[in-house]
């Protein structure tokens, strides 16, 4: 394990020093289509292997689907963002930019045949990865996170 942490970079959670590290909690919104969910379970394993805990829209909540998301968004520490085709496109810039305006981190993890106009999100980078290729996006995921510390 220690070999594993010293090529990627990594510390150990229980490092000393007083050093104060973000915590480990992220959102993954993602399009709630077969094509969605596997990205988004291949995404999750992924984090969770990296200690994270990882939450989403997906669950039923009794409040409106608006307030439940950014309850749970505002929550966590990091956003990830799966753009997917598909018809509507504005949730999931929405969602993208409560994450971008609250200041957490935004990870926007793009298939290649996704268009979008810019807007909002113009200014943002993209990981961008072939359909159902999201594994693709890893390496640089661990970059970004890198970056955050």
């Amino acid at each position: 394990m220690e070999n594993v942490i010293s090529f990627l970079g990594l510390e150990r959670d229980e490092a000393g020093g007083g050093k104060q590290r973000p915590k480990r909690k992220c959102f993954v919104a993602y399009r709630f289509n077969d094509q969605g969910e596997g990205l988004a379970t291949k995404l999750r394993r992924f984090l969770e292997l990296l200690g994270f805990n990882v939450v989403t829209g997906r669950a039923f909540a009794p409040p409106s689907v608006s307030e439940k998301v950014k309850a749970r968004m505002t929550e966590q520490a990091i956003v990830f963002a799966i753009l997917t085709t598909g018809d509507d496109k504005t949730w999931i810039v929405q969602e993208s930019m409560l994450g971008g305006v609250s200041g957490k981190p935004l990870f926007l993890l793009k298939e290649q045949a996704y268009e979008h106009n810019g807007g909002l999100l113009a200014d943002h980078e993209y990981i961008t990865f072939a359909a159902l290729h999201i594994e693709a996006t890893f390496v640089q995921v661990l970059e970004g996170l890198r970056e955050l510390g």
